[in-house]
């Protein structure tokens, strides 16, 4: 049963008792989730299932503690206009259970965001460091936890994966774009690329990470002006390339392959 935004806020019914069930706003073109009363949803969650496909959910600084599953395309938009300059504290942070992750199957677009398994994340110790600060942890060498798994052509922009138990974003599949990324302070690997994953990766900063980049299986990114302050690891039968990134570390399986183009800036 759909419900007229306009007419739920004027006066103030997000949800409707009929035969003692409650139902809520649902097929909603954009809605807006925070802790504040004027905001139509307290839960990032509520919003994804509330708009239509298509629709977009603004997102408002805070800490959120939830399991997010995207079953539609759709918007999902933070209020941060730069995760990169390290404001934190202005993030709408997503605090995710580290045995479980966002999987987008659907394409998705997410901008001004950030993610994490840790809501103590040190936002302050973001500076230069040798990329064997971090030990890799329980290496999950099937490729399984992180925060973020990609199964589609969606869209990362201006987003943070801090703190994650295991690896940061796992691209495994599709075409997705990811742009404006800041990877930090994860326990094993910043990006992974799996299977036959063919992401477009750029002007992305990478540290704190066993591996900044972990290209393996027949993936083929398009790694462009990224800052990578770790490893990059490229196996064989991958086949990357890579313009104008600076990268602390290359680390190769396979010797004979090489990476094409072979310019890094």
């Amino acid at each position: 049963l759909d419900f007229n935004k306009e007419f739920c806020k004027e006066n103030n019914l997000y949800w409707h008792i009929m035969c003692g069930s409650p139902i809520r706003m649902m097929n909603l073109e954009e809605c807006t989730v925070g802790k504040d009363k004027d905001c139509d949803f307290s839960s990032v969650q509520e919003g994804l299932d509330s708009v239509m496909e298509g629709g977009t959910v603004h997102v408002k600084t805070g800490i959120y503690k939830e399991h997010l599953v995207f079953e539609k395309s759709l918007k999902l938009i933070g209020c941060a206009d730069s995760v990169k300059d390290k404001a934190s504290k202005d993030l709408p942070i997503i605090v995710l259970d580290s045995e479980k992750f966002c999987d987008l199957k659907v394409p998705v677009e997410i901008e001004g965001l950030c993610f994490t398994n840790d809501e103590e994340i040190d936002f302050s110790d973001m500076g230069d460091y040798e990329f064997d600060d971090a030990d890799g942890g329980d290496y999950d060498e099937d490729y399984s936890l992180c925060c973020l798994r990609v199964e589609s052509d969606s869209v990362l922009k201006n987003i943070a994966v801090l703190g994650s138990a295991s690896h940061g974003i796992i691209f495994a599949s599709g075409k997705a774009k990811a742009m404006n990324l800041f990877i930090s302070q994860n326990d094993t690997d910043g990006i992974v690329c799996v299977n036959d994953a063919e992401p477009e990766i750029s002007n992305c900063e990478i540290s704190h990470c066993y591996a900044g980049i972990d290209v393996v299986d027949k993936s083929s990114p398009v790694l462009t002006e990224c800052l990578i302050k770790s490893r990059l690891c490229i196996s064989e039968n991958s086949k990357p390339r890579i313009s104008n990134c600076e990268i602390s570390e290359e680390y190769y399986d396979d010797k004979s392959n090489p990476m094409i183009p072979s310019d890094k800036g």
